[in-house]
Parts: C-alpha cells; sequence; structure tokens
C-alpha cells in the first residue's frame, strides 16, 4: 500500500548527460560511459519511483552508473507519461491526508505495480534479444520499481534461452509479496533497504535474509541502512549531509554489485 514515504522527497540540481529516444515502443533517457569509442561493459535499465523517468534525480543517478560502472544506462517511461509530478513532494502531506479534491488528484499516482509488470517484462524480453544479445544486462529498481526489478530476478529466459537479466539491484522495494517474490530469484540479487521503511519492517527484511541465506546457488546481499526512511537512494535531500550519506551508501552499492556481475 502505497503512503505518504513513496511521494516525499527532495529534487537534486545538475545537468545531466544523456538524451531521450525511443526503445520497443517506449521513450527511454540514455547516457554513455564516458570512454569515447570502448564498448559498454553491460547495459543497465533503471527502474524509476513513483515520480518516473524525467525526475533530475532518476537521471543524475544514471548518469552517475554510466560513469562508475562503464555501463550504458537506460531510463524507460515505464508508467507511459502519468508518473506522480514534481509539486507533489512538496504538498504530499496535504494531499495524502484530506479528502476531497486532494485526495483525488492523489490516486492516479498510486500505481499498482502488478498491473504494469506484464509490460515491463515484455520489453525487458525484447530488450534482451536485442541490446542485450551479447551484452550483459542489469536491472535497478527503486520504491515502486523495486518491485519490478524484484519480479525480473526470477530468472525467466527469452526464445533463445537466455535470461532476460544478469543481475538486479533494488533500493527500498514496494508492494513485495513476502516470501513468494523473495523464494522465486534466481540471479544475483542486491537490496539496500532502511530500517525505517514503511513499506518492508524490520521483521520482513530478516525474513528475505533468511530466504536468500537458504538460497546457496544464488549470490545475494540485503544491506540495511540505519535511520533510513523509505526513498531514501533517490530522493535524498541534497542539503542533508546525513541523508545524501546514505543515498551514496546505496549507489555505492549498486556500483560495486554490476562492477561485479556485468
Amino acid at each position: 500500500m502505497s503512503c505518504s514515504d513513496c511521494f516525499k522527497g527532495h529534487d537534486r540540481p545538475g545537468a545531466i548527460t544523456g538524451v531521450e529516444t525511443h526503445l520497443h515502443g517506449v521513450k527511454a533517457y540514455v547516457t554513455q560511459p564516458t570512454q569515447d569509442g570502448v564498448a559498454p561493459k553491460g547495459l543497465i535499465v533503471v527502474i524509476s519511483d513513483a515520480f518516473g523517468w524525467k525526475t533530475n534525480n532518476i537521471r543524475l543517478l544514471a548518469d552517475s552508473y554510466a560513469r562508475r560502472t562503464g555501463c550504458r544506462v537506460y531510463v524507460p517511461d515505464f508508467m507511459d507519461g502519468t508518473a506522480a509530478p514534481q509539486w507533489m513532494k512538496v504538498y504530499i502531506d496535504r494531499i495524502m491526508n484530506e479528502a476531497g479534491i486532494w485526495g483525488w488528484i492523489a490516486k492516479p499516482y498510486r500505481h499498482d505495480p502488478s498491473t504494469k509488470y506484464p509490460m515491463i517484462k515484455t520489453f525487458m524480453a525484447e530488450f534482451r534479444g536485442h541490446e542485450g544479445k551479447e551484452t550483459p544486462v542489469g536491472v535497478i529498481g527503486f520504491c515502486w520499481g523495486g518491485y519490478h526489478a524484484t519480479k525480473l530476478a526470477d530468472g525467466s529466459v527469452i526464445s533463445n534461452g537466455q535470461r532476460i537479466v544478469d543481475a538486479v539491484f533494488a533500493a527500498h522495494p514496494s508492494e513485495l509479496h513476502i516470501p513468494t517474490d523473495i523464494k522465486k530469484i534466481r540471479v544475483p540479487y542486491s537490496m539496500a533497504v532502511g530500517d525505517a521503511d514503511f513499506s518492508l519492517s524490520l521483521r520482513d527484511i530478516e525474513e528475505i535474509k533468511a530466504i536468500m541465506e537458504n538460497e546457496e546457488a544464488v549470490e545475494s546481499e540485503i544491506v540495511i541502512i540505519h535511520g533510513a526512511k523509505h526513498g531514501f537512494a533517490v530522493r535524498a535531500n541534497p542539503n542533508d549531509k546525513g541523508e545524501m550519506e546514505m543515498a551514496d551508501e546505496a549507489e555505492n552499492q549498486a556500483v560495486a554489485w554490476f562492477n561485479r556481475h556485468l
């Protein structure tokens, strides 16, 4: 269930370096590694939080992932133009707590991730069969996107027998069905989550860790960041040192994971 933490957060300033394009029927932001003329080591698809593919936050992160991993990074518009607007961050408490027009405005942005998953899986299968045919493919998901990233870690394959994805990183995923979604994980899986996350209780997190520890054939890591709330990896306050340190820890975790697995 969505709550105000799904939509709270801050915008990060900075110049982005990628471009917008169309890919398999979906608009996408694409950013390249900094070494011109060098083939990317891998491809990473970033599945956004509720604020979608156009935020400076998600695009700056994509640029950083590309620089630090040597991978080409894509941020598709999986919400098809229906992402939550940026102004919602400022007014979220009023929107979520008042009835009437404010509650009506908020409803379109409370996406049930399960309704989008078939489309996202189809996109990823086409992506693997074309862009990723001869290149490792990773997926990163935040909040809403963390649900999809986790589902994509189930080891599903395309017609030539290739797995749709080779490795997954999820930051504070929401709407997971535990233990069902976790027991299906079959590719290297890394999660960053805060111990103050409304979406995953500490009991949930410990259950996830226990399940993954029993799956000896699947490399995994679950990192719990003290004091971090839902959304910390992608919507941290750039003027708050503590919040930025938490966000940086999650980014470093993702970079290290894909440097190892892609």
